[in-house]
């Protein structure tokens, strides 16, 4: 550990530095991520906690900073409590229903932009809807896949600004960098690509994010984002 007075790394095991003999004291080990399950208490002998002690920020599972306790003792307050850290320093993990709903609303708006978008493109060209559609369907499928691709790009800059699309607006939740803070457009790019992948092989990217310990899913992976509660 780090000697607060001259910066001397000794060892963890010491409680005195070697070099000044100022008295040292290890960090208490946080939490960093907590999976989910009837059987987790706070014990740092528990394989499913996973323990640090750089300055990174806490990520809890949402499920279980609401319904669980520690002797009596919710657990935001225990954490709270032993490591000095205020309740509004955690970042609560979005639970995967909240994330689907939103991806629900997400994808909803994109398709209705675009579907308008061709019936206002019918119109403008003086083209009755129902024979338009049944004359150019051809055309009209891959154009209207084509504007589905293009429409989804606004996700890309709402997240690359503010972290939250339309859904996650409404949901209260946001997509931030490991450190709490927003992603930048690079993240965003890679995040937007990231949504192809996961959904190629039967949406499995995105229903991986069920068994897994930070709730990413695929494209929450390669772009080392988290989709967290917003406070």
């Amino acid at each position: 550990m780090k000697c607060p007075k001259c910066g001397y790394n000794s060892l963890d095991s010491l409680n005195e530095c070697k070099r000044c003999g100022a008295t040292v004291e290890a960090d208490t080990p946080r939490i960093n991520t907590v999976k989910t399950g009837k059987s987790t208490s706070i014990d740092n002998n528990i394989e499913k906690f996973t323990l640090f002690e750089n300055d990174e920020p806490i990520l809890l599972d949402e499920e279980f900073v609401n319904d669980y306790s520690f002797h009596g003792t919710p657990i935001k307050k225990y954490i709270s409590d032993t490591t000095n850290d205020s309740p509004e320093s955690f970042l609560v993990l979005a639970s995967f229903s909240r994330r689907f709903l939103a991806f629900f609303i997400d994808i909803s708006v994109v398709l209705a932009v675009s579907f308008l978008t061709i019936i206002i493109g019918l119109l403008a060209a003086g083209i009755e809807i129902n024979e338009g559609v049944m004359k150019f369907s051809y055309i009209l499928l891959p154009v209207y896949l084509i504007l589905s691709l293009l429409a989804s790009t606004i996700l890309l800059f709402l997240h690359a600004y503010s972290g939250k699309s339309f859904g996650k607006l409404i949901f209260g939740i946001r997509v931030v960098k490991v450190d709490g803070r927003n992603i930048s457009l690079g993240q965003s790019f890679t995040r937007w690509v990231g949504y192809y992948l996961s959904a190629l092989p039967v949406l499995y990217g995105y229903l991986s994010a069920i068994f897994d310990n930070n709730l990413q899913t695929w494209h929450d992976k390669i772009s080392k984002t988290y989709v967290i509660k917003d406070n």
